[in-house]
């Protein structure tokens, strides 16, 4: 059974070093079988850049007070 589950690479490289499985399912899992997710790599860096710029506003607010 494929399990499907998004992680950060290195974190899940890391886990790897220690114990070959998945570590959502204790399946085997080999670096070979991970794959990345480009949309949700941008839909995160799209977030990250939206959110960033909401502080940037409120925090120009702040210093106007």
């Amino acid at each position: 059974m494929l399990a499907v589950a998004a992680c950060c690479r290195g974190t899940i490289e890391r886990h790897l070093l220690s114990s070959a499985t998945d570590p959502f399912s204790r399946a085997p899992l080999s670096l070979e079988q991970l794959l990345p997710d480009e949309a949700l790599a941008a839909r995160i860096e799209q977030w990250l850049q939206q959110h960033r710029e909401q502080q940037r506003q409120q925090d120009g607010l702040q210093e106007g007070v």
